[in-house]
């Protein structure tokens, strides 16, 4: 299949490439200055129909993808000008059409214009897209969540991340000044839908003129909110209770201050509904982001570890009850006109109980073992994030940046489990704690040294800590008599050092860059407490490199190209081993405008394993594996070669959007494990032998229907997964994919009273086990019928409804979902109302099924989800 999509791609780029354009400069008549903003559309003479839209840059130039042959008719408007009309014939030769045009203005000056018919969506300029909110929203919305999800190409995924042509936003911006980081929720669920005014997609953000100059693209995006003008430089904000059935609650409350130089946000929330301040993605972006902070960056990738997830994050809300408290700040200041500073902190505490019904196979090399086990727990996580960054510019052309990180929380869980394995009970208790520590800084030196060279240097700091402590006691003997109880505590650190400069010119079309530095990295992994082993067993590595590369790029004209080869040096200790490898980048891009593209890349990366994959003692994870030392050998990297293929065209005019992602990475000394069950327990050792791949893709279609003033969505995923790892000293070679379909139809009528969103989404989770010839999955069909409108001037309605139906190998479960929310806010009050209910036919606890793999065995949970609720809120806006 590769061999033939390669044979197609070779077809069809000499065809591409021949593909030209319409390009021109509008002009005055009288001034010949150039027009900006003016209107472009390119319409088929025989259908009427609109090819192609444009608008004209501050200089008045134009660019249009020259069509298919035919005759056409170019038409341009503006509202201080003459409207013009040319006709074009588009022949089969591909000779790219150049159109002076000049316009002559307006014999008479209108007091009052008035615009029928359709208009754009969005409307871009240079590198950003400024969207049209009133053409995607109802006025029904309240949050900025409820715009961005109606916006195309716009989406917020499971982790409360926005993403653009399927990358998470780097930079959220409120008023062009940074706002939580990369905490996306933060804006997403707190800004008030009516203070929103604009929202703009920059692409290749850069807040220092003279990288973007020289540097030109670097594939960086922003999204920056425009707040309406009457609620800038006074204090606003709301705040908001809701009391509900069974002892549920939310407390919550924003205040912010929005001024040219100065923006100051808080947030407070207090909820046992399930509602969470961060998300996975949010948590592994704290775990040491620094690097991204680096201006100019050009850096490879870190090396591997295993980190400790909290669980609460993982089970999401499948937990049976859930209490969170959240306090955050964020500061945003221009003291001068050289300085810049923004800071933020959150700090949260999250509460959890769950309780799940779990059934496992073991497999061995004889016969599976099956085990019943029924598990209650509660835990409790706290943590902060506080962030700092500093950016001067004494003049134009330098710019020194700084910014520190500091991440810490404390994790602890509690878990009661009784436990059946081939018809013997037996109980536990588990204990487990986590303390993590992290703090990152980086500072940054950037100068242009002429019109078409630039210089920076770099310097950064990660250290990471983490204090594992776990503690079970069984009203039995475990593992080797006699022990019935295990105090274990280790601990994880690693310390990362780098300095880098990076020279950079810009010779005609093209940017040529060299690149080096050296990085310090050291972990260690040691064992403080334990009553499987004697003595203090611990272990440290050194991966320490140096590194050059060059690289040359050209962003402009159709045919678009980015080459970096890399060479990589690595001392490793403690064997003293010194390797060395060459690591390439290559990407072609045939940019036919500015938004639609097909790119082709290829990349090679290069990591080591950290000490904690390395441990040289026995250790347990949990009351029924343990982890024997790795045998994982430190001198074999964990290799990756990626090929990635990137398709995407938006039509600003007629609101069609198309993304196509497909992403293949071939792995090699991958980290995989050896597991043995020994009877009532399992022994694992990390090795790094395994060889595999993945196969990502991500389609999504947008379709904006006029006459129905609806929009069409259809979103297409499918991962592969295909490795092995060894059970019982075998090799077992295991396949998973997840496949998943969403499908919507979503209306936009103005402060109508009805508006609707129907569709359906279907899931299917697959993984197999060939050693066995063993299969499991779970399945998840959802149809949904969603309904809002605008009852009245006072009354705004939501109405969610879906059917879930869940489904494993061997088992089954659905019910129906409904939410609801009814508000009354009388105009010129500051008063508002609401009776809500969440999932309101499930009151008490619902059940669901999962199913997930590890290393020997395959599991199927029965999940008690958090349960629905009907309450009444009362809030005040100032």
């Amino acid at each position: 299949m590769i061999r033939t999509f390669f044979v197609l791609l070779i077809l069809v780029i000499p065809t591409l490439l021949n593909a030209q354009n319409i390009t021109g400069i509008l002009t005055d008549y009288q001034s010949e200055k150039g027009i900006s903003g003016a209107t472009l559309q390119l319409i088929d003479s025989q259908t009427n129909a609109t090819v192609s839209y444009v608008l004209s840059d501050d200089s008045g130039k134009f660019t249009l993808a020259l069509p298919p042959p035919g005759n056409y008719i170019l038409e341009i408007n503006h509202i201080a000008y003459d409207p013009e009309y040319h006709q074009l014939s588009v022949s089969n030769s591909g000779t790219e059409i150049q159109l002076p045009i000049k316009l002559r203005p307006k014999s008479k000056q209108l007091n009052e214009v008035i615009v029928q018919g359709s208009r754009a969506t969005a409307q871009q300029k240079g590198d950003t897209i400024r969207y049209n909110i009133n053409a995607f929203t109802t006025g029904n919305e309240e949050k900025l969540k409820n715009i961005i999800e109606k916006l195309p190409g716009l989406e917020i995924d499971d982790n409360g991340k926005i993403k653009s042509q399927g990358k998470v936003i780097e930079e959220l911006l409120i008023n062009g000044k940074p706002f939580f980081g990369k905490n996306h929720k933060m804006a997403t669920e707190n800004l008030n839908a009516k203070m929103i005014d604009d929202i703009d997609l920059i692409n290749n953000y850069e807040t220092f003129g003279a990288i973007k100059d020289i540097e030109g693209t670097n594939n960086k995006k922003a999204l920056n909110i425009h707040i309406k003008e009457e609620y800038l430089g006074k204090i606003t904000g709301d705040i908001a209770g809701l009391s509900a059935y069974d002892d549920r609650y939310k407390m919550h409350s924003n205040l912010f201050r929005f001024m040219p130089k100065f923006n100051a946000s808080a947030i407070l929330d207090s909820n046992n509904l399930g509602e969470q301040a961060i998300s996975l993605r949010d948590y592994m972006d704290m775990d040491g982001n620094i690097k991204s902070d680096i201006r100019n960056n050009d850096m490879g990738n870190p090396d591997f570890g295993s980190g400790k997830i909290p669980k609460f994050l993982v089970a999401n809300e499948n937990n049976k009850t859930s209490r969170s408290h959240t306090a955050a700040l964020n500061i945003s200041a221009m003291p001068t006109d050289k300085l810049s500073i923004n800071a933020f902190s959150i700090l949260n505490q999250s509460r959890f109980t769950e309780q799940r019904w779990v059934e496992k196979t073991f497999f061995n090399t004889t016969n599976p073992l099956q085990s019943e086990d029924a598990i209650a727990g509660k835990m409790t996580f706290l943590f902060n994030q506080t962030k700092v960054n500093l950016e001067y510019k004494p003049n134009k052309d330098n710019l020194i940046n700084y910014s520190a990180i500091l991440d810490s929380g404390h994790d602890k869980g509690q878990r009661d489990t009784e436990s059946i394995l081939n018809g013997q009970p037996q109980n536990f208790e588990e204990d487990n704690k986590a303390i993590k520590l992290n703090f990152g800084q980086q500072l940054s030196y950037v100068t242009k040294l002429a019109r078409n060279k630039l210089l920076s240097i770099n310097a950064y700091q990660e250290f990471k800590k983490q204090d594992n402590r776990y503690d079970f006691l069984s009203d039995q003997q475990t593992l080797l008599p006699p022990y019935q109880r295990l105090d274990q505590q280790y601990v994880f650190k690693s310390n990362e050092i780098g300095i880098f400069s990076k020279y950079t010119q810009k010779i005609s079309d093209h940017i040529v860059r060299g690149n080096a530095g050296f990085i310090w990295n050291r972990s260690s992994l040691e064992l403080l407490q334990s009553a499987l082993v004697t003595g203090q067993p611990q272990i440290n590595r050194n991966s320490n490199y140096a590194f050059a590369d060059v690289s040359v790029k050209k962003a402009v004209s159709l045919l678009q190209y980015n080459a970096k080869l890399e060479f990589r040096n690595y001392f490793l200790q403690p064997s003293g081993t010194t390797k060395a490898y060459l690591l390439p980048f290559a990407q072609v891009k045939l940019a036919f405008t500015d938004l639609h593209y097909l790119s082709l890349s290829y990349n090679r990366n290069i990591s080591f394993y950290a000490s904690d994959l390395q441990n040289n003692f026995l250790y347990a994870d949990d009351y029924r594996n343990y982890y024997n030392p790795s045998t994982i050998v430190f001198e074999k990297p964990f290799e990756q070669n990626i090929l990635s293929l990137n398709y995407f065209k938006f039509d600003l005019y007629n609101g069609f959007l198309f993304l196509a992602n497909s992403s293949y990475s071939r792995n090699k000394n991958e980290n995989t494990s050896n597991s043995i069950n020994a009877g009532n327990y399992n022994y694992i050792a990390y090795r790094n032998d395994a060889s595999g791949y993945s196969w990502n893709n991500l389609m999504s279609v947008e379709q904006r229907i006029k006459p129905l003033k609806s929009k069409a969505k259809a979103t297409f995923s499918y991962w592969l997964t295909e490795s092995y790892n060894f059970i019982g000293d075998q090799q077992n070679d295991y396949r998973t994919n997840n496949f998943s379909v969403r499908f919507s139809l979503i209306s936009s009528f103005k402060d109508s009273w009805f508006n609707y969103e129907v569709g359906s989404q279907y899931s299917n989770y697959e993984t197999h086990y060939q050693l066995f010839d063993s299969k499991i999955y779970t399945r998840k069909w959802t149809p949904f019928l969603n309904f809002n409108g605008q009852i009245n001037e006072s009354l705004i309605y939501r109405l969610d409804n879906s059917l879930e139906h869940f489904s494993t190998t061997d088992s089954e479960r659905q019910f129906f979902k409904t939410d609801f929310k009814l508000t009354c806010k009388k105009p010129k009050t500051r008063f508002k109302y609401w009776i809500e209910g969440n999932n309101i036919f499930n009151i008490s606890n619902p059940e669901i099924i999962a199913t997930s793999n590890s290393n020997n065995s395959f599991s199927r949970e029965t999940i008690t989800r958090l349960a629905g609720y009907i309450g009444f809120g009362i809030g005040f806006e100032w």
